[in-house]
């Protein structure tokens, strides 16, 4: 018995070191990169790792971090803002755009800080003791009376930008973790969920328009467009609507809201899974894969302008221009449509299609009534010979409201109309 047990552990120790041998000789064929691949794969491992402990745990978020968005939520609804360090001064600018309405909806206000640079400037620039206020009536002290904004970061899903741009690493990976960011706050937390861009000036509390249930029609999605004409422009056919299957425009990533339901969090849990699977596809095209190939939806509230819908398609019958489509009285045969509501392009205006239709766009706004409140502009110019000039634009058409020193809100300038000659 006593021999059997060392000629066990005599073959263990020889395979051992057979094993060891082979090893070594397959590394000596070529020592550095194979180790560098081993190396590469125990973290790729590791990081996997840490995020599925991390997220079984907390959802993507600390304890203290969901704290504070129970803190800064309104309506049971939480306004994120993304930024990194790059958009800082755009994102600053959004605060001057609220603070000529309604300083303190600044205090609902939760920036997402896609990496620690943005995150060090947030917290600083948030206890300023005075907000200097550049209006003829003088100064306005303070953005928010109780706390300020909120700064959100996870230095497990964020980075350090050590050369920070419009699309550092840091974003670009930010982005890609965006559903799962989304169903923390929606499935986790039990939140409703108002996302926008830091390039946005606002006008009007985006809320107050997106929950009313009459001109949304209690949709579960209220989604901004990132169609390049006006729906009722003529020469606009080329848009992707067109196409007789296409169940919603062109969706734009830089604002939507999504109310907290099994519908929006089966979605998200869609889209999360798609995006695993598809890697190389950016956020904004597999959200409107998903809508269009794998979510039974149906359009809800006020029709834009010049939109259509399609019976079968997206609707139960047809609705056109300015159409109320009414709520879905929800069965169980029915429990599983997605509600969509498409934000007019005249109160949620972006910067495409400002630049070729500003004049019809400044025209046709001067005869909005009653509800129909402009609630914001989008500064999502197109890049020009592979340059971003978002900033010379929004200087170039009055939308810079910050002055050089990132605390001074100058006043609203008014709006510059391009000659019919340079509008397209």
């Amino acid at each position: 018995m006593i021999f059997l047990k060392f000629l066990y552990i005599y073959i263990f120790y020889c395979l051992l070191v057979f094993s060891f041998y082979l090893y070594s000789h397959k590394l000596d064929a070529n020592p550095p990169s194979r180790i560098i691949e081993l190396e590469n794969d125990v973290k790729i491992l590791r990081e996997k790792l840490d995020k599925i402990n991390h997220k079984a745990e907390y959802g993507y978020f600390f304890k203290h971090d969901q704290e504070m968005l129970q803190r800064h939520a309104r309506n049971n609804t939480i306004w994120i803002i993304s930024t990194n360090k790059e958009m800082l001064p755009i994102a600053y600018n959004l605060l001057c755009s609220i603070a000529h309405f309604d300083p303190s909806l600044i205090d609902y206000i939760v920036f997402h800080a896609v990496d620690v640079e943005a995150k060090i400037a947030l917290e600083r620039h948030r206890w300023h003791d005075e907000w200097r206020f550049d209006a003829k009536n003088g100064t306005i002290p303070t953005f928010g009376k109780k706390w300020g904004y909120g700064v959100l970061y996870n230095p497990l899903f964020s980075g350090s930008s050590v050369r920070p741009s419009w699309s550092d690493p840091a974003y670009e990976k930010m982005m890609r973790q965006k559903p799962s960011f989304f169903l923390t706050i929606l499935r986790t937390m039990g939140l409703n969920l108002l996302f926008s861009d830091a390039d946005i000036l606002y006008y009007y509390d985006p809320l107050k328009f997106v929950m009313s249930d009459y001109l949304t029609g209690s949709a579960d999605l209220s989604l901004s467009t990132d169609a390049r004409n006006m729906f009722d422009s003529i020469g606009s056919d080329w848009e992707r609507y067109t196409s007789k299957t296409t169940k919603i425009p062109s969706f734009c990533g830089g604002l939507f809201f999504a109310r907290s339901n099994n519908r929006t969090i089966l979605f998200f849990e869609k889209l999360e899974l798609f995006l695993e699977e598809a890697y190389d596809m950016n956020v904004q095209t597999g959200f409107e894969q998903v809508l269009e190939e794998k979510t039974k939806l149906q359009l809800v509230g006020r029709l834009p302008r010049g939109l259509t819908t399609k019976p079968g398609i997206n609707s139960d019958k047809l609705y056109s221009n300015r159409d109320i489509i009414p709520a879905i009285n929800r069965t169980s045969e029915n429990e599983d449509i997605l509600t969509v509501h498409i934000l007019d392009q005249w109160q949620f205006i972006n910067g495409i299609v400002y630049e070729r239709h500003q004049a019809k766009w400044e025209e046709d706004r001067t005869k909005l009534t009653g509800d129909e409140v402009q609630v914001m502009k989008h500064a999502n110019f197109p890049k020009e010979n592979g340059q971003n000039l978002k900033l010379e634009k929004m200087k170039k058409y009055g939308w810079l409201l910050l002055d050089d020193d990132n605390e001074t809100c100058l006043p609203l300038r008014p709006t510059i109309t391009q000659s019919s000659e340079e509008t397209l």
